[in-house]
């Protein structure tokens, strides 16, 4: 929400009371709504901040859904470093075709450039 704070106990109560239940995966609770998992967070960090701003929209069936680009999914896996998210960022990274210029910035501007070398991103 622009300008406002987002209270999320409250969109949660209101889809509760749509109707829409909740679902634990992986110890995260979602909230299940018409065949999707939702999970309902704010960003943390600049990074997830731009990543959110800058999606873009997809249609899945009725819907436009706001999809993150490939290269802040990326960069989101370098961010948080886990085990996972490195095995995830090597296969995605060498199988998948992203913006080299858009990377390339998003490394920059995130400091993240060094753990893409060490994590053996591709050439950019």
């Amino acid at each position: 929400m622009r300008g406002g704070t987002l209270d999320l106990a409250s969109i949660r109560t209101k889809a509760r009371l749509l109707g829409h239940g909740t679902i634990q995966h992986e110890g995260v609770e979602y909230l299940h709504i018409k065949g999707f998992r939702v999970r309902l967070q704010t960003p943390d960090n600049d990074l997830e901040n731009d990543a959110i701003r800058e999606a873009v929209k997809r249609k899945h069936g009725e819907y436009n859904l706001p999809v993150m680009r490939l290269e802040h999914l990326l960069a989101l896996m370098l961010l948080s470093g886990t085990r996972d998210d490195r095995a995830v960022f090597t296969s995605a990274a060498a199988a998948t075709r992203f913006d080299a210029k858009r990377m390339k910035a998003l490394l920059r501007e995130h400091e993240l450039a060094d753990r893409w070398v060490t994590w053996q991103g591709p050439p950019l």
